[in-house]
């Protein structure tokens, strides 16, 4: 029997597999949907995830040329049932239209074998649509249809040449509660009646309109020329007034409403050529920058301009970031750094020469209050980083000075014993033999010490007070990671292992797991463990 899980299996094989597979496979699917239809073999809400996944592989591939239109001609049929036309809503319209401006080649970024015809049935089912968002019927904006607009803005006709007078119109009615009215400062974070958030609907539509206006090219558009700039200098004026505590970006106001997401519509221009010139051409930036000296809710601003930049293109945002990193204030410079432990997570390209120079610049933060807590979450992203052995390359390459930061710094002057030339780097200042003398003697002890005392405050379900241990009403799940062993870092490279071998580390080894001392045997057992797993050349001399 035809299940879900085939129809899905096809799928994925039309939108994740090569170009003739994923054609081969877009048309089973349609024809395998055209077979549903006519034995009703399956419900309809179990395909009804299929249609919009095929519009999206056919957007993947370009050139598909005939064979396209045999899919796109099933999926229409499918939508057509013989016996069984019903009221379609508006997504599945917007999905078929969608497929049928894939089919002409409407979008610019694909080509496909067709004459890019104009169809004034389809433009008028288009101003049907903008006329169902009440955009045009209604002044108010808060009585528009906000889920309709963001699907109409979505549409493939407003990137044709044939952007009539009706489209031109809508797209300006559509920025005007942004830009002008402040639409979103008289919207609560929360609705009231449901708890539920109410940002998505309202900032999905104002992003996705300065892309479209972005796309589109609006500057070669007298009527639609003058949109994105206006929007800007409104804004620059708006977060000018936020020096005196005033406008929409007034303290009570980012606490509450969605005038927060204002940034997000600026942000959306500092990932594109035509959106950084315009840009430029404002005083955006240096509205931030006055913002950032002196501001009655400035560390408020300061979050809300990080999370909306868009970094990696060694553009204006990056010293915006690292004017916040520096003038912060203890809080902000934090939260900063634990906003690029989210970079390094994603993994951000540019980590060499944007993220790391600004956490090392935050380990020598020593004369401002709350130093210690911005010197530590510093040191625990750069411990994160550097598990990757790139970035572990490139921090040797600065050597910042951390023998000074306690176990951590340490910690990560071991690692660099891992890189050879690192390695040879510390040998030569004899780092590597006192070292090696202080773990033979003692520190192997100590590490195992460390280890069980990590893993029993995972276990526990107490936590440690001022006084004493006491008992933690919401026992939260913690994590230990392994630390730093040196014989381990030793034991990765095969110079390390000659080093090893000339000191007699293996000999002794051997010594201390036929001791009667139970700490020795543990120590020797966290040796052997941590030289294997770090360094599986190592394995013939263990």
């Amino acid at each position: 029997p035809l299940s879900r899980s085939k129809l899905d299996s096809v799928t994925h094989v039309a939108i994740n597999g090569e170009k003739e597979e994923a054609i081969l496979a877009a048309i089973l699917v349609g024809e395998l949907l055209q077979m549903v239809n006519k034995f009703n073999l399956i419900t309809e809400q179990h395909i009804a995830h299929i249609q919009p996944l095929l519009v999206a592989a056919v957007a993947v591939h370009k050139g598909f040329g005939v064979e396209s239109s045999q899919c796109i001609t099933k999926l229409l049929n499918h939508r057509h049932r013989q016996g069984h036309v019903t009221k379609m809503s508006y997504q599945l319209k917007l999905i078929k239209d969608r497929v049928l401006k894939f089919k002409n080649g409407y979008y610019r970024n694909y080509q496909f074998r067709y004459n890019d015809g104009r169809d004034e049935h389809e433009e008028r089912q288009h101003i049907r649509f903008m006329e169902d968002t009440k955009v045009f019927s209604t002044e108010h904006a808060l009585d528009w249809d906000w889920k309709i607009i963001s699907s109409v803005l979505d549409l493939g006709f407003f990137r044709t040449q044939y952007r009539d007078e009706t489209c031109i119109r809508f797209l300006k009615r559509v920025m005007d509660p942004f830009s002008s009215k402040f639409l979103l400062v008289v919207i609560p974070y929360y609705d009231k009646k449901t708890g539920l958030g109410s940002s998505a609907k309202y900032t999905s539509v104002g992003i996705a309109l300065m892309n479209l206006l972005l796309e589109i090219g609006c500057s070669g558009i007298e009527e639609l020329k003058n949109l994105i700039p206006g929007f800007l200098n409104n804004m620059s004026a708006e977060l000018k007034k936020a020096k005196v505590g005033s406008g929409i970006f007034a303290p009570n106001n980012l606490r509450s409403t969605l005038v927060s997401d204002y940034f997000f519509m600026i942000g959306t221009l500092y990932s594109d050529v035509e959106g950084n010139k315009y840009l430029k051409n404002s005083d955006i930036f240096e509205t931030y920058i006055e913002l950032f000296e002196k501001c009655a809710n400035k560390d408020t601003i300061m979050k809300c301009v990080i999370v909306s930049l868009t970094y990696g293109k060694e553009n204006i945002t990056d010293a915006i970031f690292s004017t916040i990193l520096h003038r912060g204030s203890v809080t902000i410079r934090v939260f900063a750094i634990k906003f690029l432990r989210t970079l390094v997570r994603t993994g951000y390209q540019n980590f060499e020469k944007f993220i790391l120079p600004m956490l090392v610049s935050q380990l020598y933060a020593y004369n401002t209050s709350g130093a210690e807590e911005i010197v530590e979450e510093a040191l625990a992203v750069l411990t994160e980083a550097c598990q990757d052995q790139e970035c572990l390359e490139h921090l040797f390459d600065l050597f910042p000075a951390l023998l000074h930061l306690g176990d951590k710094g340490y910690d990560l002057v071991l690692r660099f014993i891992s890189i050879p030339r690192g390695f040879d780097h510390l040998s030569n200042l004899g780092f590597v033999d006192t070292e090696l003398e202080k773990w033979t003697r003692y520190k192997c002890l100590e590490y195992v010490r460390k280890v069980e005392v990590t893993i029993l405050e995972a276990l526990t379900g107490f936590e440690k007070g001022d006084a004493a241990f006491r008992s933690s009403e919401l026992k939260l799940t913690k994590y230990c990671f392994t630390p730093v062993h040196l014989f381990g870092e030793l034991a990765s490279f095969d110079a390390g292992i000659e080093k090893l071998q000339n000191e007699n580390i293996f000999t002794m080894l051997n010594t201390m797991l036929e001791s009667s001392d139970t700490l020795e045997i543990k120590a020797a057992a966290w040796l052997l463990a941590i030289s294997q797993h770090l360094g599986m050349g190592s394995q013939k001399y263990l």
